[in-house]
């Protein structure tokens, strides 16, 4: 019926509103956003489980709902993004972005199917809009033409391949020039300039497939967090030395792309061996296994790993908050603003967890803290005192997990 909103360092309850205010198809709150800082929350609801096709704009300070957008044709929401001058809005193959003043529809941007809402615009500077394409695991990137004028090598609009499968998760970094994508295989990440849609970055998550339900660059961009469905948080560093190893494996990566595709894993195992035993020769066995080797095992891996706790080996949450008709798939990550070395974890088993790793070093990342931010008791509050609570070792198999078997 409602929203809370949290900071999180201290983790304090900065305000609530149990109750919106009456509103047309609102039963409940489906999803909600913040512009900024400020009070203002884009929200979609739903109604006895009909999709809600509307995008009301709620004033916290002034306790009331200040405008109200509708799709075209009755399209559900599934994905908002605002800023002070746009606001765009995603549904399953469309995407529309509505200017703030006046209220009207700017940009008709179609995708492929995007059940995810998947949609992210940089905060600051001329708006672009960033989301999957018309083709299969392609992204787009739409930007009005003042755009182009304000910056020459800004291209307006153009789409380009990221991966084979459709897209699982999209992140902008803080400045809007590089966005970071994941498909829904989840094995790769991949990070491309948003400029003319070159790969800057080709990362190995894991052989094991999973969601990927959060990406998070830090403020300089020198790493990249990936979160799973899995309980497991991957830390890649983005840095000249990881460029040029890319760079190094180049040739053999794209005779790998073309035989073998680009997400590894089991699927490609099996092709690899169908092709080695149909060989008729040793030399020529063992030349198709090196061409093969160089994509799958160059890829660079994370750099450090946090393992949440509070999970089974199969890395499930021994406690699950969700609302029946959420689409959360896994935890929401971000760096700390004023400690580049800590990861903020938000769980939907009610756990805010806060990891710690080296910068140097890498590896496996530390636990500093886990308080419980959210339960569905009546009664229940945010511990004052800041203190930790009590947490369960995970017992997952992170052998599997990294892809070492």
């Amino acid at each position: 019926k409602g929203y809370r909103v949290y900071t999180l360092d201290p983790l304090v309850e900065f305000s609530k509103q149990e109750r919106l205010p009456p509103a047309k198809e609102l039963r409940a709150v489906d999803s909600i956003c913040m512009l900024n800082k400020t009070q203002i929350f884009p929200v979609t609801g739903c109604d006895g489980g009909r999709p809600d096709c509307r995008v009301r704009i709620f004033d916290d300070r002034r306790g009331m709902f200040i405008g109200e957008m509708r799709t075209p044709s009755g399209q559900e929401v599934l994905g908002i993004v605002m800023r002070r001058d746009v606001i765009a809005v995603a549904c399953e193959y469309n995407v529309y972005v509505w200017s703030t003043q006046p209220v009207v529809i700017v940009a008709h941007i179609e995708t492929t199917a995007n059940p995810r809402g998947l949609c992210c615009m940089p905060q600051d500077g001329p708006w672009r809009v960033i989301c999957p394409g018309q083709n299969q695991g392609t992204v787009r990137i739409y930007s009005r033409g003042e755009t182009g004028a304000a910056d020459p090598e800004l291209l307006p609009d153009f789409t380009f391949p990221a991966h084979e499968k459709s897209l699982q998760a999209l992140a902008l970094n803080v400045r809007g020039t590089l966005v970071a994508t994941a498909s829904e295989y989840g094995t790769i990440i991949k990070v491309f300039e948003t400029s003319r849609g070159e790969l800057h970055y080709e990362l190995r998550r894991s052989a094991t497939s999973a969601l990927v339900s959060s990406l998070a660059f830090r403020q300089d961009d020198l790493f990249l967090a990936a979160a799973s469905e899995q309980g497991t948080v991957h830390i890649f560093r983005l840095d000249s030395e990881t460029r040029a190893r890319e760079q190094e494996e180049a040739d053999g990566t794209q005779a790998v792309r073309t035989n073998f595709g680009e997400e590894g894993g089991a699927g490609v195992l099996s092709a690899v061996v169908g092709a080695v035993a149909s060989t008729s020769t040793v030399e020529g066995a063992m030349g198709m296994m090196r061409s093969w080797t160089p994509k799958y095992f160059s890829v660079p891996r994370s750099f450090a790993r946090f393992h949440m706790p509070d999970h089974d080996k199969c890395g499930k949450p021994l406690w699950d908050y969700r609302a029946r008709c959420s689409r959360i798939v896994g935890p929401q990550i971000a760096f700390a603003p004023t400690r580049g070395d800590h990861l903020y974890v938000v769980h939907y088993n009610g756990f805010l967890y806060t990891a710690s790793f080296d910068e140097a070093e890498g590896g496996e990342a530390t636990l500093v803290s886990a308080v419980a931010w959210f339960s569905p008791r009546p009664d229940f509050v945010i511990r004052k005192d800041g203190g930790c609570a009590v947490t369960v070792s995970g017992e997952d198999d992170r052998a599997a997990e990294e892809g070492d078997t």
